[in-house]
């Protein structure tokens, strides 16, 4: 979304017996991975920024905790249950993928006080890139020829899901890696999301949960 929201982040530190806690006001999310390879889990980071951090003996929370959320397991290169590009004649074969998210972040610092007054949101940089079995050029002509392309990837436990969609999605490297001749020969893909202003909200990254 455009809203600016910003969170308390506390970690607790049992130390001689009793707890101790440090307090991250005014945290913003500053970016985001998410990666996977066959064969291996699905894994990712988040990066975040805040105003300051507050040592304290007292919890945020009380005395009480926070819910645990509910468990779910772990998802593979396995539950990709769709991974298309539209427009693209031959469906590519993906093996590993990278998506990573920045949203260019900084502090606004000033007189007066050690924490910053503000914490704004830079131009969001947002790049995926894959491999894939080499089956065509399409890819590479989409390069050449500056095309967009239209990439959509399906994460699916049997009953949850996550369609991760980038609209406009413009290749600004693809090589072709032939190793010898008893290898595959494979190609590695990066694109730029672009900002896209024909979908329904207008914007370089949708994200649809069910």
């Amino acid at each position: 979304g455009t809203a600016k929201k910003s969170y308390t982040i506390e970690k607790r530190l049992n130390a001689g017996g009793s707890n101790k806690y440090m307090k991250f006001p005014g945290s913003r999310y500053m970016g985001m991975t998410l990666e996977g390879s066959v064969g291996g889990r699905i894994t990712g980071s988040v990066d975040v920024m805040s105003l300051s951090g507050i040592p304290s003996t007292t919890s945020v929370v009380g005395t009480g905790s926070v819910t645990a959320p509910v468990e779910a397991r772990e998802l593979s290169m396995v539950d990709v249950t769709a991974f298309t590009i539209t427009g693209d004649t031959t469906p590519l074969i993906m093996t590993n993928f990278n998506l990573n998210i920045n949203n260019n972040g900084r502090r606004a610092n000033g007189h007066g006080q050690v924490a910053s007054y503000d914490i704004t949101y830079g131009m969001r940089e947002v790049v995926f890139s894959f491999d894939a079995y080499l089956e065509s050029w399409e890819q590479m002509d989409k390069l050449l020829n500056r095309t967009n392309s239209n990439l959509s990837m399906t994460l699916s436990d049997g009953t949850n899901s996550y369609t991760l969609r980038l609209p406009k999605l413009r290749y600004r490297n693809v090589t072709a890696n032939a190793g010898g001749n008893n290898q595959d020969l494979m190609q590695s893909i990066e694109g730029r999301a672009l900002f896209d202003p024909t979908v329904g909200v207008a914007t370089d990254i949708r994200i649809t949960r069910v």
